[in-house]
């Protein structure tokens, strides 16, 4: 994640809440196309303006891409963007006691719903819904459509970690939440705790829940009815399987992208928003393209080069960077 402009950054994704997070144009598109199918062209800086404001009173830089997510605050994107750099769910969410925190839970459940919006997955299936009882839910089915794979990864990933931390404490939390989501497998995994542990006759846990799903009277009739034992959810229809990490073949598209002939042949301007690279490493007859945000990322020399104080070496800011202490054999390695 870029957090400051310093990394290179090119691209602003912005949230409902105005909040920009910087990113690189180059990682949305071999990470999450989507988002950067998106990408709104960088607006002309003058000599009078050199940052833009946007709806919440901050600022970005006009020359960077902005992506509107309005459907995500900035703290769901720069968990996203988190995600998009490390292929890991953000640190402190490790915690086991974090989801007794509603603001943490909150976060996560925001996190599942916008890698649902960017690649759908869980879909209702009212075929299975059972005639015998007016309760009844339809179990989770896996959809059929196709999507992003490191969008269908997050969102497995958060479905099983938020699943795996409701609690009585937070499960009237949880199921608003996933209510307004409209994210059934976590609704499933409510109704079956609250089936399982029977805690109707806890006065101040069915105060919490009847104020939780006040907006919702039919899931609150449910939630009732099975946290008495008089109704039984039905078990989710498939169980989730978290699809393996795509992070490495992703960034060997990064690569391959950056030194294919293809690079050559678009325009500078579509080449903003895709996989072209913004510098070549050179040493004698060799020359790879390269992203200086990964190089920065991965390497010390380069990220002193890039983004140390006063801006880094004289060569940093050169499109051809020579390597003139590495043998040509191992810059291809490099």
């Amino acid at each position: 994640m870029a957090d400051d402009e310093s990394m290179h950054a090119d691209t602003a994704l912005v949230g409902s809440d105005g909040v920009p997070v910087l990113v690189h144009g180059a990682m949305l598109r071999a990470r999450c196309p989507r988002l950067a199918d998106r990408a709104a062209p960088p607006q002309r800086a003058t000599k009078r303006s050199r940052t833009s404001k946007i709806a919440s009173g901050k600022r970005i830089n006009p020359t960077l891409a902005t992506v509107s997510v309005n459907e995500s605050t900035g703290a769901t994107l720069r968990h996203l963007s988190e995600f998009l750099y490390t292929d890991a769910l953000p640190l402190n969410w490790i915690d086991e006691g974090v989801y007794n925190n509603n603001q943490s839970l909150s976060e996560s459940i925001s996190l599942m719903a916008t890698a649902r919006d960017l690649c759908p997955l869980w879909s209702r299936s009212s075929s299975s819904t059972s005639s015998s009882s007016s309760f009844a839910v339809a179990p989770v089915a896996l959809s059929s459509r196709a999507g992003t794979p490191s969008m269908r990864r997050l969102q497995t990933l958060c479905e099983a970690h938020v699943a795996s931390h409701i609690s009585l404490v937070n499960v009237p939390s949880s199921l608003a939440r996933a209510l307004d989501g409209n994210l059934d497998y976590i609704q499933h995994v409510c109704y079956q705790l609250l089936a399982r542990d029977k805690p109707i006759a806890n006065l101040q846990f069915s105060e919490n829940l009847i104020g939780a799903l006040s907006a919702y009277p039919q899931a609150l009739a449910i939630a009732m009815a099975a946290a008495s034992g008089v109704y039984q959810p039905p078990q989710p229809a498939e169980s989730i399987e978290t699809p393996d990490s795509t992070f490495v073949s992703d960034m060997e598209l990064l690569f391959s992208y950056a030194n294919s002939a293809q690079t050559s042949s678009k325009s500078t301007e579509e080449s903003t928003y895709c996989l072209a690279p913004d510098c070549s490493l050179v040493s004698g007859a060799l020359s790879f393209g390269a992203h200086r945000f990964v190089l920065a990322a991965r390497s010390d020399y380069f990220k002193a080069a890039f983004c140390g104080d006063g801006g880094g070496f004289a060569e940093g800011s050169s499109a051809a960077i020579t390597l003139t202490h590495i043998p040509i054999k191992h810059t291809k390695i490099v």
